[in-house]
């Protein structure tokens, strides 16, 4: 504690730092009896009790509890697991796999129990927790979180801390709640999951001959949080509406050329298309879903999305032309700015936010399964093209072609057609595949053709596909990783 006040850092760094390393040494502190003069040290505000040290939830890497986050008041606390979470797609989010797959650093695996044994062992211990640490820091820097989190605060207008803590609704709430405060709107309060009630509805429950407690049925009263619902050893809660479409895939192996299109932005780019927004949509009474908005005048989500994607092409257009350091810093720009437009519907239909609105996040998934559908449509009426498999916002082409050439100009037609349907919304090419294993929707394995440096590369894609689970065993994952070599090979097996 006294080298931390010493050193009196502005950022804590550590890889699951909040769910474990300061819970432990916070209670070791407790448990040590350090005073408070000196305990408080790992934080700049001086505190003369220790706070509740229990946990805000028990899944793994959750964040810091309360207690815990008031301990260390006046430093950013700059998590690794959390923020890899939210930026990186992996199998596992250990320091060890990110360190292989990030970093490209391989780390033995140690029995940390059998390394108290001896005084040599323990030295040992000690570098491969310095090594841990060091590790740490530079997977924070390979990700650029410190900087990308500011750009994220500074577009929100919310705290630095909650942004690392990875609080994306709260980031969207600050940023509805800028602009609608800078139009002279009155926002709703924020709703509670644990009203001041609750300990008065919990004590008269049993009480029969008071069935209703301020309009609310008690029996029928839910008081728990959906987000905390695995917590409890029940099943984590979907959202009570319809999502995307998901076509039936046409299963088999392929060995022509497929083409992967993809909707930009599909949510945000629909809420710009059709003007959605809560000073637009009229929701009816009987909680159905809304009609389009007649209105012509421009809401304020589609306005304030309007300007995140203008923001973003516009930096994008500086990077072009941009060197040295200035290229990192527009790019973190860049990607923030994407981030925050693409974490906006999620909002509507996250049923704890102050934004919360069924009826709008509706609309935008019934527009997104119409826009699909027509997609799907369109390629096989007007063009002639077979679409193997549909997923929400892309579709997947069969060309029956050997020609990559060929199979890009036929993209192209693809494109254009789609496009020039609508304003906003855009079809891109986001995949070509040379062979492809479809076996069931969201179950696939594939060989990507991609360019790297002026020449084709080939990999392979698996999505959804059992053996990329973190419980199956590495022989498994052997002999299924062969298997898929085989069967996209292209010879004969």
């Amino acid at each position: 504690m006294i080298e931390l006040h010493k050193l009196d850092s502005d950022v804590l760094v550590g890889h699951n730092i909040s769910g474990f390393d300061l819970d432990v040494l916070l209670h070791r502190a407790q448990a040590c009896k350090v005073p408070s003069n000196m305990w408080s040290k790992i934080g700049r505000l001086k505190r003369s009790t220790m706070p509740k040290l229990t946990k805000g939830s028990t899944i793994f890497g959750s964040g810091a509890s309360p207690g815990i986050m008031s301990c260390i008041a006046g430093r950013l606390l700059c998590d690794t697991f959390l923020s890899s979470r939210e930026l990186l797609r992996e199998v596992s989010y250990s320091l060890t796999h990110l360190a292989k797959t990030q970093l490209k650093k391989d780390l033995a695996p140690h029995v940390i129990r059998l390394m108290f044994q001896s005084s040599e062992s323990l030295m040992d211990l000690i570098e491969c927790s310095e090594t841990d640490a060091w590790l740490s820091v530079e997977l924070m820097f390979h990700l650029s979180i410190l900087p990308l989190t500011r750009q994220l605060t500074n577009i929100s207008g919310n705290l630095w801390g909650k942004t690392l803590q990875g609080a994306r609704a709260q980031r969207v709430e600050y940023l509805l709640l800028h602009a609608f405060h800078a139009k002279k709107y009155i926002v709703p309060d924020k709703f509670s999951s644990f009203p001041k009630e609750t300990k008065v509805m919990k004590r008269k429950v049993n009480d029969a001959e008071n069935k209703e407690i301020d309009g609310l049925d008690v029996d029928n009263a839910n008081f728990e949080n959906d987000s905390t619902n695995s917590d409890h050893g029940k099943a984590k809660k979907g959202p009570s509406y319809a999502g995307g479409l998901v076509l039936e895939p046409k299963r088999g192996l392929y060995d022509k050329y497929i083409l992967l299109l993809d909707f930009n932005s599909l949510y945000p780019s629909i809420i710009q298309e059709y003007n959605i927004c809560f000073t637009t949509v009229q929701r009816p009474a009987n909680g159905s879903v809304p009609h389009l908005p007649s209105s012509k005048k421009t809401g304020v989500l589609p306005e304030l999305l309007k300007n995140l994607v203008e923001r973003r092409r516009l930096v994008k257009s500086w990077l072009k032309n941009a060197s040295g350091l200035k290229v990192q810093q527009l790019d973190i720009q860049q990607q923030a700015l994407k981030l925050t437009a693409n974490s906006m519907y999620g909002c509507l239909g996250f049923s704890n936010s102050r934004f919360y609105a069924k009826p709008l996040a509706e609309l935008i998934t019934l527009q997104g399964r119409e826009i699909l559908q027509s997609t799907v449509d369109l390629v096989q009426s007007n063009l002639n093209l077979e679409v193997i498999y549909g997923d929400t916002d892309s579709i997947m082409i069969y060309t029956g072609l050997d020609d990559i050439g060929k199979a890009k100009v036929i993209a192209g037609k693809v494109i254009q057609e789609v496009n020039k349907k609508y304003r906003c919304l855009e079809i891109d090419l986001d995949g070509l595949y040379k062979r492809m294993l479809l076996l069931k929707k969201k179950k696939y394995a594939a060989v990507k053709v991609q360019s790297k440096d002026g020449t084709l590369h080939e990999d392979i894609e698996r999505k959804g596909l059992d053996m990329v689970r973190r419980d199956w065993s590495l022989l498994s994952k052997k002999l299924g990783d062969f298997c898929l070599d085989q069967i996209l090979s292209g010879g004969n097996i």
